[in-house]
């Protein structure tokens, strides 16, 4: 057979090249580069598979001198796949019925481009020597287009969607096939493709490709993102993907991405996704510290986020300035993550995380106690344990126990072994048990610390729900309150109507305490004049002199409030209420809210001062926000928790699991 040589002009290659960067709404069918040249318009014209019908055999295709010389040049270069399939499909006799599979045809269309290619190079070089030089010596640009020219793979572009379909078809070897390619081309084009590719399943596939290529992909990113202002949206959001994939040699990116994200003018999901790309470079963020220290300090709208990037790379002003916002009033769970992915270089913060732990909601103690496992180092232990160890024995907060051997087994520190054995056997808690015999397992295998967090991590495990499944039947009694001293909308709606209140009585957000020098001022609504409505209560307790009432409205808030026989109402805690008991000697509450990623449930003590008024004292922390709950012939209250389990809570304040008729599993699942 004669596979003949494709000669291509200057024009010609500009052309598909132009053609090769164009966007189209519908991808072209993959076709060789030889293929176009020979046909502008596009037909596929396959000499090989014409070659293939007319040979009566397989050998009669070839070899032939031309063939046998390319080959052996290929396999010189250490590119033997090529050539031993070429040898296998060549010299195999075969009937010609079964001459050339399309695996064959493919096989031979590369074939061809690799040699047409090949005498392109060969003649361009022939040129070249026999031109007259025009300077004495050559410059750097002359160096770099010899050296371009010696490195040029032997398949055309054109075949790269082939290449890339074998690839995403599960085909192993065809990844060899990329080193044909100019790297180059070949990585901006399988960025664009995977792009543009509208099946996600398919992504994962055009990754390995673009790791494959890797310098060459950076560069390829790197002129994606100077579209990021106009080009399509996802883009932004897939190009990290691609980054996280990359080696080493992604920290060239670190200084362009800062530099264009300080020129961004543009939307808010594309600054984002210019911050996410920016993250995606991990700790190859570091040579941009002084681009993002300087936005940072030019640009106080976008410190939240660029707060998180000057952590990533290590920069010492970032630890101050995490201490600053990690003491306001409202610290959110982005600060504390910003902490953890800082790990031990953030060492000085770890006072701080301990008192934020001991002292702030329980949303934030969760997220305290998580940075804390990753910033404490073994210099720290001796004060960390101090006031870690007493919470993992107090029964009373189950949550704050489990975050504490979770920090615990992060830091893995051996000083802590007995609490945590103490904890896996006998904490009332399940999860509590679970995560301190993890913690356990790691120290005694004498294990690295935990794979390093990222954003997405820290959140999963700060609103991860603790495990147990709820009892769908109790295999305890319940017991009826006595006549009269609860009410119930659905029992009492008018009695309750009676009992209404203003709806301002407590304020459910109260305002916040001023902020510390140097904190962030972080936005806050003015408050416009609006109509008092009234609420009528969900439920009322009677207690001396009135009743105690609980509202429960969900995300829009509820409250506890005392009517007086004589008329006063008074506003005593602006949380959701669940309901009202008595409990032995005590009058208590049951409180939360699970709505997005927030799922608290803390339990009251309410007593009334000499003065007549009522207080409200956090006693115990639930597992869960409170849906149900009801007493029990036990004389306990039993507690159906969102996500955290069927609970029981004595008089004295000890909780255990309830017994099931149908004992849950801890669902792993659930596990932070």
């Amino acid at each position: 057979m004669s596979l003949s040589i494709v000669r291509r002009s200057r024009s010609q290659e500009a052309e598909l090249s132009t053609r090769d960067r164009s966007p189209s709404p519908a991808r072209r069918p993959a076709v060789c580069r030889s293929e176009l040249a020979r046909d502008p318009k596009g037909g596929y014209k396959a000499q090989a598979a014409v070659a293939c019908k007319q040979a009566p055999t397989k050998s009669e295709i070839g070899p032939n001198p031309l063939l046998e010389n390319h080959l052996t040049r290929l396999a010189r270069l250490g590119s033997a796949t090529l050539l031993v399939l070429a040898l296998t499909l060549l010299a195999s006799p075969a009937p010609a019925a079964g001459i050339c599979t399309p695996e064959e045809h493919a096989l031979l269309a590369e074939l061809e481009v690799s040699i047409a290619v090949d005498a392109d190079l060969t003649a361009a070089a022939s040129a070249t020597d026999a031109a007259p030089r025009a300077r004495a010596a050559p410059d750097a640009s002359d160096a770099r287009d010899t050296a371009r020219a010696q490195t040029r793979a032997p398949l055309g572009i054109g075949c790269l969607d082939d290449v890339l379909d074998r690839v995403v078809a599960g085909e192993a070897a065809a990844l060899d096939l990329i080193a044909y390619f100019e790297p180059d081309a070949a990585a901006r084009h399988t960025l664009r493709r995977l792009l543009d590719e509208p099946d996600f399943q398919q992504r994962p596939a055009l990754l390995q490709v673009l790791t494959r290529l890797g310098s060459s992909t950076v560069d390829a990113i790197l002129s994606a993102a100077e579209c990021i202002d106009d080009c399509h949206p996802f883009d932004n959001f897939l190009l990290p993907s691609v980054l996280e994939s990359l080696g080493s040699e992604r920290r060239r990116l670190a200084v362009p991405l800062a530099q264009k994200l300080g020129q961004h003018r543009g939307t808010s999901e594309e600054e984002l996704g210019l911050v996410r790309m920016l993250e995606a470079l991990g700790e190859d963020i570091a040579p941009a510290e002084a681009e993002l220290l300087t936005l940072f300090h030019s640009a106080p709208e976008r410190q939240d986020r660029l707060l998180g990037l000057l952590v990533q790379a290590g920069s010492p002003e970032a630890i101050a300035l995490l201490e600053v916002e990690l003491r306001a009033p409202w610290p959110g769970t982005v600060e504390f993550a910003h902490a953890a992915i800082a790990g031990q270089r953030a060492r000085a913060l770890t006072p701080v995380l301990l008192e934020v732990a001991a002292s702030s909601t329980p949303e934030v103690n969760r997220a305290a106690l998580l940075a804390l496992g990753h910033v404490a180092g073994p210099e720290d232990a001796a004060m960390v344990q101090a006031v870690l160890h007493p919470w993992m024995r107090d029964g009373s907060h189950p949550i704050r126990a489990l975050f504490t051997a979770m920090a615990l087994g992060e830091m893995a520190s051996h000083a802590s072994e007995g609490v945590l054995l103490e904890a896996a056997d006998a904490y009332w808690y399940p999860p509590v048990r679970a995560a301190a015999q993890e913690a356990l397992d790691r120290m005694r295998s004498a294990s690295e610390p935990g794979a390093r967090i990222d954003l997405q991590r820290f959140f999963d495990r700060v609103s991860a729900a603790p495990g147990p499944v709820e009892c769908e039947t109790t295999a305890l009694r319940s017991v009826e309150q006595p006549q009269g001293e609860k009410l119930y909308g659905r029992t009492h709606a008018a009695q309750l109507q009676k009992l209404s209140y203003r709806a301002d009585l407590v304020e459910e957000y109260p305002p916040p305490p001023p902020l510390p020098p140097g904190a962030h001022p972080h936005w806050r609504p003015s408050p416009q004049p609006v109509e008092v409505p009234p609420h009528t209560p969900d439920l009322a307790l009677r207690v001396a002199g009135g009743w105690l009432l609980g509202a429960n409205r969900g995300e829009w808030g509820g409250e506890l409030i005392f009517a007086g026989d004589d008329g006063r109402r008074q506003g005593v805690l602006g949380r959701n209420v669940e309901d009202i008991y008595r409990l032995g000697t005590q009058i208590i509450a049951l409180v939360g809210l699970a709505h997005m990623g927030s799922n608290e449930g803390v339990v009251y003590r309410l007593h009334q001062a000499g003065n007549g008024e009522w207080r409200a004292e956090p006693w115990l922390q639930l597992p869960g926000a409170p849906y149900s709950s009801w007493p029990v012939d036990t004389g306990e209250i039993l507690v159906n928790t969102h996500r955290g389990g069927t609970i029981l809570i004595a008089a004295d304040g000890r909780m255990r699991m309830a017994p099931c008729l149908d004992p849950p599993v801890l669902d792993e699942t659930r596990q932070p």
